[in-house]
């Protein structure tokens, strides 16, 4: 599946058919999606290394790299705003909290027929961390 294209049905869907989100921007590597008071960017990147702590919520669809789980999973306010999708693995390492990504992971799911699950690396590490508890023992 082609990100670029991916991203192009999703903003059509976001401008169609979600009558509580506004698209203030669009380009074909990004967009700006608003949800009541919440704002955030939905950006193909090539790689997310060294991606400063963004200002809003950023949906990234990206590789989900080794130095980026690390990062996310060290970096509290960077968790906090920065969610990374990897299509072609179908996975996710994001804790934010934000109804865009529900959107964005809802419309995966209806048009494409993908389930994108939270990266095992990713949970882990949050476990390790005593971040999250999945409640076993």
């Amino acid at each position: 599946m082609n990100p670029i294209e991916i991203l192009a049905a999703f903003h059509d869907h976001a401008r169609d058919e979600l009558p509580d989100v506004e698209v203030l921007e669009a380009s074909p590597s990004a967009l700006v999606l608003q949800w009541r008071r919440e704002i955030v960017d939905v950006q193909l990147r090539p790689t997310l290394e060294f991606e400063p702590v963004p200002e809003r919520a950023l949906l990234a669809i990206a590789p989900l790299e080794t130095k980026v789980i690390t990062r996310l999973l060290d970096e509290e306010r960077l968790r906090a705003t920065l969610g990374v999708y990897d299509l072609g693995r179908r996975e996710k390492a994001s804790a934010v909290r934000s109804s865009i990504f529900t959107y964005f992971e809802w419309f995966l799911l209806e048009s494409y027929g993908m389930k994108v699950t939270a990266s095992s690396s990713f949970t882990a590490g949050l476990v390790e961390r005593g971040i999250l508890s999945l409640g076993m023992g």
